[in-house]
């Protein structure tokens, strides 16, 4: 914590800008003045991209609704916007000083009025910069130091010259420490400089919302895994067929495809708009307890999904029921298409268009166990057919999707990929073995991220619903672009 005179002229230069109306609202440009678009040799809007900045992207329906009613909630008149007199003097919270702060803040372009779009950008701006650089007050003394600030957006830039030239430019008064007053001013110009105006942004994202998550593919190009047929025990089954009935349960008010005699497994590789690909492919494992295949709610859907963040979509259609190739271990049929197809995928990675060193895989529920024995277990578990199986079938990074556990006799080890899991706290114990899963891979310091929701049960793929669970598919496009994955 900082002592003497510099905390004494950083509580200073907070109670000037307190009295000059610059409250904790992210400012626009001054009227008149354009704000700077770039720090050092980078433009700002990437400048906070790398700091992890979504801005609008990163805003869900409830929170844009959260401000937008409390915008409401002060438009007296109930036109959709402020003007001074309705905002600064006739509002009932705050100090008007401060009232007038928010409204220069929130007034974008300038024109004396604020919109409910301006408003609710504003908020949205405001809030998520607050939450990174006090992320960044280590020691949380409400003064967020050079040392601090360097030091953690050097981990987010990559590059620590340019580490520094960001925090000249958000430490206004030149004192070595930031306050919120003071960096929210230069950060507002920069997430406004060169973007289009609140209304479109916030319009543009309410309609990216109000789409499908899953979005639409095209044809995929198909794989068999196997030259001939694949190991275990042969068995003659009825045909392949979808065993989805009438009365079965939908998922978010849909029913589901349930394949289930798969005696063919294949490769179905979807790939995404060559505008957006970023050379990224991840294999998808349907769950199904090794009985059935929910072939759309946890495979095509998720390639869908996938494509649209650029990455190419791979799903894994593998045997069931995995009893009968092998009666005493369901699992094993799975784990060997698993394994088989990530060492395909890796070793025909130029005849799809994808980076070697990028591929992952995921899985949902008993789709699970090809992710734990390609990331976890270094022994092939059937004997080579041909040279594919000479290629290494580790993945880049491994999803388990309400999947958790570890093979029996496993031990993790350091060099285990990274780790994106999902659980919800009332899916039974399954809930316990994600969690043991997440315990063991911190203890070898496997880089791991763990979102616990409080409720979602099992099975709800991507499918939005109200409940926050299903808002996951967010959270793993941004671990994607910490690692990186996401880029071009």
């Amino acid at each position: 914590m900082k002592t003497g005179g510099h905390l004494a002229n950083c509580l200073a230069y907070m109670l000037v800008t307190l009295a000059a109306g610059q409250v904790a609202h992210a400012q626009g440009p001054p009227s008149g003045r354009s704000a700077p678009a770039m720090v050092g040799d980078v433009p700002v809007a990437e400048v906070l991209r790398r700091m992890g900045a979504r801005q609008e992207a990163g805003a869900d329906t409830k929170e844009i609704d959260a401000y937008s009613s409390h915008f409401d909630r002060v438009d007296l008149d109930r036109d959709g916007k402020h003007s001074k007199e309705e905002y600064i003097e006739k509002g009932g919270y705050m100090t008007p000083q401060a009232r007038a702060g928010i409204f220069r803040a929130a007034d974008g372009n300038g024109d004396g009025i604020v919109t409910k779009a301006e408003y609710v950008l504003n908020r949205i701006i405001t809030d998520e910069a607050k939450a990174i650089v006090q992320g960044m007050d280590d020691d949380k003394d409400g003064l967020t130091e050079r040392a601090e600030f360097v030091d953690h957006a050097t981990k987010r830039l990559s590059d620590p010259e340019l580490a520094g030239q960001v925090w000249t430019a958000l430490d206004v008064n030149a004192d070595g420490g930031i306050v919120i007053p003071e960096y929210l001013r230069v950060w507002g110009q920069w997430a406004r400089t060169g973007r289009k105006p609140a209304e479109e942004r916030i319009a543009a994202r309410r309609a990216e919302l109000a789409r499908p998550v899953t979005g639409t593919l095209g044809e995929p190009t198909i794989w068999n895994l196997w030259p001939g047929k694949g190991p275990g025990e042969v068995k003659d089954l009825p045909p392949e067929f979808d065993k989805t009935k009438p009365s079965d349960t939908l998922i978010a008010g849909r029913r589901i495809v349930k394949l289930t005699n798969v005696t063919t497994p294949q490769l179905a590789i979807y790939k995404p708009d060559p505008a957006i690909d970023t050379g990224t492919a991840v294999v998808i494992a349907p769950g199904g307890g090794h009985w059935i295949l929910a072939y759309d709610l946890e495979g095509t859907e998720v390639a869908a999904w996938l494509n649209s963040i650029g990455v190419t979509g791979i799903v894994l259609k593998y045997r069931v029921p995995g009893r009968e190739w092998n009666p005493d271990k369901a699992w094993l049929a799975s784990v060997q298409d698993g394994q088989r197809a990530m060492s395909m995928v890796r070793g025909r990675a130029k005849d799809i268009g994808i980076d070697p060193d990028k591929i992952g895989i995921m899985g949902f529920s008993a789709g699970g166990s090809p992710v734990r024995y390609t990331a976890l277990v270094k022994d092939r578990l059937y004997d080579p057919v041909d040279d594919l199986d000479a290629v290494s079938f580790r993945p880049d990074f491994a999803a388990p999707i309400y999947s958790g556990g570890i093979p029996e006799g496993v031990q993790i080890t350091e060099d285990s990929p990274p780790f994106f899991m999902v659980i919800a706290h009332d899916d039974k114990d399954r809930s316990i073995a994600v969690a043991e899963l997440y315990l063991a891979l911190k203890k070898e310091d496997v880089p791991a991220e763990l979102h616990i929701y409080e409720s979602g049960g099992h099975g709800y793929g991507l499918r939005r619903t109200d409940l926050p669970v299903t808002t996951w598919p967010d959270r793993m496009e941004d671990w994607m672009r910490r690692l990186k994955l996401l880029e071009r």
